[in-house]
């Protein structure tokens, strides 16, 4: 009701509806706003949650939580900030793109190159 955990939830719903459709995706950890140089961790400065769908060309990142955003954007709190995918397998920080300076938009396309 207050908009706090939602995330989780919903970036887990998510996952699991993609996989039952054969597509891997997992969820990934972000500091939400946090642009600094360095990731930390272990830590606990991580406020949201976002899926990630890796793909040949880079990795799509999406947040089930996004109102009024259209695919592929992100919302302006995302966009070069730090994430930490977590993996059955294993995991390693990763960043999100950064915005374009000169981009006017609320949100940024939503591919990480790898």
């Amino acid at each position: 009701d207050d908009g706090f955990g939602d995330c989780k939830d919903k970036s887990a719903l998510l996952v699991a509806l993609l996989e039952a459709e054969g597509i891997h995706a997992y969820v990934a950890l972000d500091m939400a706003g946090y642009r600094g140089e360095s990731f930390y961790l272990p830590s606990n400065r991580f406020n949201h949650v976002i899926v990630v769908v890796p793909g040949e060309g880079g990795d799509l990142l999406l947040d089930p939580t996004a109102d009024n955003l259209t695919w592929p954007g992100l919302p302006e709190s995302l966009p070069g900030t730090w994430f930490l995918p977590i993996l059955p397998e294993r995991g390693c920080p990763r960043g999100n793109p950064s915005p374009a300076s000169s981009s006017s938009s609320s949100s940024s396309p939503a591919m990480v190159r790898r």
